[in-house]
């Protein structure tokens, strides 16, 4: 009789244990998903106040707060979007917005803004493999008006001879839809193609929109 009450003390002892385990995990996971949400909910947080900045035209100290967000989650899409959007206008900094830009695009398939962008930065920095597959994407993707200005600024940049003649077709679509997004390149077209006074037009009238 004694090996059975051993029996059964260890089935008690097991059923004990098992319990423990089901009370545990629980309370584990829901400490996981609390610290995952206070971490999102940070980097929001940063991320909006930064933005504030950057529409007051703080875009130094916007950038900061946009890179503290970044290190919480590299993956963040709409503080990979803002580091983009104010790196592109340099030069000297297309290949980091380039790096940003795709990353939100990744993350954030459907935000149309950056993939334009993206396409203004492939053109600037000279990327025509990137850009023919992206330039493919978008001939499915964007109303007629702008892929044709769009296409219209793809070979005025590639084919420079031929630059005049591309440019006096493109001044009809001034209106065109995220024409914000890529003016850049539009006015680089215009110089290409000697146009100046048409460049600084559009350099007026886009510069601080974006």
């Amino acid at each position: 009789m004694k090996p059975k009450r051993s029996n059964k003390k260890n089935l008690l002892s097991e059923k004990n244990l098992t319990k423990g385990k089901q009370t545990y995990f629980p309370h584990r996971l829901i400490l996981i998903v609390l610290i995952a949400f206070l971490a999102c909910s940070r980097e929001k947080h940063i991320s909006q106040e930064a933005y504030k900045k950057e529409q007051a035209g703080k875009k130094a100290e916007a950038l900061f707060d946009y890179t503290r967000a970044l290190e919480i989650n590299p993956d963040y899409a709409f503080a990979n979007k803002r580091v983009g959007f104010i790196l592109s206008e340099s030069p000297e900094s297309q290949d980091v917005a380039i790096h940003h830009l795709e990353i939100a695009r990744r993350e954030s398939e459907t935000d149309m803004e950056v993939t334009m962008k993206l396409f203004e930065s492939y053109l600037l920095n000279g990327e025509f493999a990137k850009l023919k597959k992206l330039r493919g994407e978008l001939s499915v993707g964007l109303d007629l008006q702008t892929f044709q200005l769009l296409d219209d600024i793809y070979n005025c940049m590639l084919k420079k001879d031929e630059a005049k003649n591309t440019a006096k077709k493109i001044q009809i679509s001034f209106e065109a839809q995220y024409a914000k997004l890529f003016y850049r390149s539009w006015a680089a077209c215009y110089e290409i193609a000697e146009l100046p006074e048409k460049a600084e037009e559009i350099k007026s009238k886009y510069r601080n929109a974006d």
